[in-house]
């Protein structure tokens, strides 16, 4: 500080009764004169106002006060004339108001020329969100049934499961379709989990299995076996004896005992004909199928399987300082002109659960720690629906944002969703508070839009008016989508149909 401190106690003293509004007609020009031409003085300002703006914050927040909750301020005359700004903000604090007239009077924000339409905007409520757990992921539909009684409820064909979902067939018989490819018919009496997407655990029963080239390596698991397909039709059936057994009708898979296995072999081959057995004694052989069991053969050819849609997670397999090429900030503080620029995969803040390069990671503006307080930031991805049945998708995201989301739009539709701002004192942004968005409206056949707008709260820690806090923003996003493909991709060829 380059000034006297007799002219910094006197701007301490001004610049309180600007922020309380009570600055008379010769204290304004006091002020003018004792700034507008020092950088250094106005500097100074700018670092007082600043600091008012983020105890007020903090204050409002901790009291429970909410936007709507604030009276307007007084309009204050700025420092010199304003042209008509874009934007007419309301309810803010008071020393908001002073914060944006000083800087533009140093140049530090460029002046907007005047609007052809004016257009209200109103801050998001700063309120407490409580965050829900990691949301389950959907992975799979009940797309046949016949004479099927559930213990849990009555199932209409479409139901959708998610992960870690369990199921129990009391009565009948009931196909469900993974949204990997795979093709499973139960049989009754049946007990089965969804483990992941290309995962299931069949707890007690019997089950057949088809694979669809695009899923190879769909796994079913029970308490003594692991069985991966290689491309193929095999069943799988797990006793209350604890004997389970696999057969392998068409093509190839691989079991993994859970025991008794040589350390130095980590699977068995099962081809075509074969059976894998393992005794509740945990001794397991491999045998001949009996030409009457071959012949049981299973009808999959009536549904048509799943397909994944591909979508991009956020700095999906790259590095920290990496562009990601599959999104693009297309909107941010400054208006209209800015232009789009492509994400930057960003270090996780202190507060951040940490980046997953082969599932997920943080990306952002390359200046992500001192992003504009109080500012929405449009995120971008695209997608392509070409040769979908679109009555079948099945879309969701998991979302992380600092400070939140404001709103979600796809081909520029909104999509019903909560929007939510996480801005409170020590927030942080983990697993347990991903949100989930399902997008079934707005798609279209060919390439699909979806823009993001994150919201950038003020809520800072503060030392003091010298100290400026970063004000980080990020997002992060996780996609699962799966859908049926318009022309015919049989299974397999219509055989009968037993179990």
């Amino acid at each position: 500080m380059s000034f006297s401190p007799v002219i910094q106690r006197e701007l301490n003293q001004l610049l309180a009764k600007a922020v309380d509004s009570e600055l008379a007609p010769e204290e304004r020009e006091r002020l003018e004169q004792l700034v507008l031409g020092y950088p250094d003085r106005l500097r100074y300002m700018v670092d007082y106002l600043q600091l008012e703006v983020q105890l007020q914050a903090e204050a409002m927040v901790q009291q429970g006060v909410v936007q709507d909750d604030l009276d307007p301020p007084p309009v204050l005359a700025p420092l010199c004339p304003l042209p008509a700004k874009p934007r007419r903000w309301r309810y803010l604090p008071h020393a908001m108001i002073i914060a944006v007239s000083v800087a533009i009077v140093l140049g530090m924000i460029p002046q907007p020329s005047p609007p052809k339409h004016q257009f209200e905007f109103t801050p998001p409520r700063i309120t407490q969100v409580v965050a829900t757990s990691r949301p389950p992921a959907p992975v799979a539909a009940l797309s046949m049934q016949t004479g099927a009684v559930w213990k849990e409820e009555r199932w209409e064909e479409g139901k959708i499961f998610r992960e870690g979902d369990r199921i129990e067939l009391l009565a009948g018989e009931a196909q469900i379709s993974i949204g990997c490819g795979a093709e499973i018919a139960l049989k009754s009496p049946c007990v089965l989990e969804f483990d992941a997407h290309d995962r299931v655990h069949l707890v007690r029963g019997e089950l057949a299995v088809h694979v669809a080239e695009w899923a190879r390596g769909f796994t079913v698991i029970t308490e003594s076996m692991e069985v991966v397909d290689l491309g193929t039709t095999f069943t799988v059936s797990a006793g209350d004896d604890n004997q389970d057994e696999t057969r392998v009708i068409e093509g190839l898979v691989r079991v993994h005992p859970r025991n008794n296995l040589p350390k130095e072999q980590r699977g068995l081959l099962v081809s075509k004909g074969e059976s894998f057995v393992i005794a509740p004694d945990g001794e397991h052989q491999n045998q001949p199928l009996l030409p009457e069991v071959l012949a049981e053969t299973f009808d999959f050819s009536s549904v048509v399987p799943y397909h994944p849609i591909t979508l991009h997670n956020t700095g999906h397999g790259l590095a920290v300082g990496d562009e990601d090429p599959n999104w693009l900030i297309v909107d941010a503080p400054g208006g209209e002109s800015v232009s789009p620029e492509y994400a930057t995969v960003c270090h996780p803040d202190e507060r951040y659960v940490a980046n997953e390069p082969d599932l997920s990671q943080w990306v952002s503006v390359p200046t992500w720690r001192t992003a504009e307080p109080n500012s929405k930031y449009t995120f971008q991805t695209r997608f392509d629906l070409t040769g979908y049945n679109l009555s079948t998708i099945q879309l969701f995201g998991r979302f992380l944002a600092d400070n939140g989301i404001q709103q979600v739009r796809v081909n520029g539709h909104e999509v019903e969703v909560q929007s939510w701002i996480d801005n409170v004192q020590g927030q942080e942004f983990g697993h347990d508070q991903f949100r989930f968005v399902d997008i079934t409206d707005g798609l279209k056949q060919g390439e699909n839009i979806v823009e993001i707008d994150v919201w950038n709260g003020t809520f800072m820690p503060v030392r003091s008016a010298k100290d400026i806090t970063p004000n980080p923003m990020a997002l992060r996003v996780e996609w699962y989508a799966f859908g049926k493909r318009t022309e015919e991709h049989p299974a397999v060829k219509p055989r009968a149909t037993n179990m």
